[in-house]
């Protein structure tokens, strides 16, 4: 269990630092509130018995589905989060795409091995829409190597991805060191105003 519970109103102890304080108010938020995430800032100056609470904190809930909590182990997952986060590999089924995608985009973070990301191609190519845009968009914000392009060209040429071509063309561009961000929502307008 976490040490000061998902309770709100237990105060943590007096002699821990500013930026644990931080975390735990992050944490304790309501979804709604915490959308924004967690920031390197939020850890900085925690000590190491600190982190390894925080950290334990956010594996427990981010395995549970989570997708904040599995976000923020990119700023304090060591070994052991990347064996969980490998192992959880099997819930996605049960936990569903944008767990999944969470975890592969932390996972390739804490390692630094892209590879992980290639199974994101996976959901770019299946048939459910919130998972396609989840995965494509993820793979736009990433910086990936120059191999990746040959995969994100297949997907563009095959004309089976039209609903997710805008995050694919910033995914290519990625493997060209080029990080881009798109208004996604005004992309799709002036997309629909063009079919008309």
């Amino acid at each position: 269990h976490p040490p000061f519970g998902n309770n709100v109103d237990v105060e943590p102890p007096e002699n821990i630092c500013m930026s644990f304080k931080r975390f735990l108010c992050i944490y304790e938020a309501p979804s709604p509130t915490k959308r924004d995430g967690y920031s390197s800032s939020d850890f900085a100056d925690m000590s190491d018995e600190e982190r390894t609470r925080a950290r334990a904190m956010l594996l427990e809930r981010g395995l549970t589905g989570d997708t904040i909590d599995i976000d923020g182990l990119r700023y304090v997952g060591d070994q052991q989060t990347v064996a969980a986060l490998t192992a959880a590999e099997d819930r996605a089924g049960d936990l569903g795409p944008v767990f999944d995608v969470q975890r592969l985009v932390t996972l390739s973070v804490l390692t630094g091995d892209p590879r992980h990301l290639l199974s994101l191609l996976a959901w770019v190519d299946g048939s459910d829409a919130t998972a396609r845009t989840f995965a494509a968009q993820a793979l736009a914000r990433q910086t990936l190597p120059a191999d990746f392009a040959a995969l994100i060209t297949q997907r563009l040429t095959a004309g089976l991805h039209e609903d997710v071509v805008l995050p694919l063309v910033e995914a290519w561009l990625a493997t060209r060191g080029e990080l881009v961000s798109t208004d996604m929502v005004a992309f799709q307008r002036r997309q629909i105003g063009r079919a008309h």
